[in-house]
């Protein structure tokens, strides 16, 4: 058998070929089997189908090239701190992400990102029955590789960087522990995680995500030293225009 591995340089085009013995001829993205291995339209100087084995043909995930929008929205834990015996029951919350991005030929994309992520930590709040909501806003800019494969699925991974803006409200303890200040704090920002889109039409695709998120803003200055981050899992459309 034969084998060929193509496309994984960042900036190399992919090069396939279909196996016909002694020798080999390109395939077009738009060509068609049409039996006794003849294929239309003719092959063409830039082919994009790639054969398994003899006989056995399959075709590569569309092209992510191009811009697009995209949303994503699902839930969200933050950690924000952690002190001696005391501990946080940190409810989840939500993330909402829109973006507006550009697909280049070498599976690579890039995007501006702007973020909404809110969490309530309530009930025991260092050990206590109280509450204190938590908001993050946050503008990136991303970077993607779509993992070239074949079929419908296209798994990607993702890292960013941007700022973020963190707020929270003050809160009173009681017992003699100090109160905790108001944080309205922007800061330097990242992500990164990974995900699948999978096609719902020519121009829609389903993205499934997992995101790490994380900003250097100390939310409990009085008690800990630990910076806010989160851990998101999103669901959301991604729409070529």
């Amino acid at each position: 058998m034969t084998v060929l591995v193509a496309g994984f340089g960042i900036w190399a085009a992919p090069v396939f070929a279909e196996d016909i013995g002694d020798s080999r001829r390109a395939i077009p993205e738009s060509a068609i089997e049409t039996g006794n291995g003849v294929w239309s339209p003719s092959p063409s100087p830039s082919p994009s189908v790639v054969y398994t084995r003899r006989g056995s043909w399959v075709t590569p995930a569309e092209s992510t090239a191009g811009a697009y929008v995209s949303a994503n929205i699902g839930g969200v834990v933050m950690n924000n701190g952690d002190f001696g015996n005391y501990y946080y029951n940190n409810n989840s919350g939500i993330t909402v992400l829109g973006a507006l991005g550009y697909g280049f030929k070498n599976n690579c994309r890039i995007e501006g990102e702007v973020g909404y992520q809110t969490n309530d930590n309530n009930n025991y709040y260092y050990g206590l029955n109280v509450n204190r909501n938590l908001s993050v806003l946050s503008f990136l800019a991303n970077g993607y590789y779509d993992i070239p494969v074949f079929g419908g699925t296209q798994p990607y991974i993702t890292a960013g960087l941007g700022v973020a803006n963190v707020s929270t409200n003050s809160l009173t303890l009681p017992r003699g522990l100090p109160d905790l200040p108001p944080i309205n704090n922007s800061a330097f920002a990242y992500q990164f995680g990974f995900g699948v889109t999978i096609p719902l039409s020519n121009a829609i695709k389903l993205d499934a995500r997992y995101r790490y998120f994380a900003t250097n803003i100390v939310v409990d200055n009085v008690f800990s030293s630990n910076s806010l981050s989160s851990n998101s899992v999103l669901l959301g459309l991604k729409i070529g225009i």
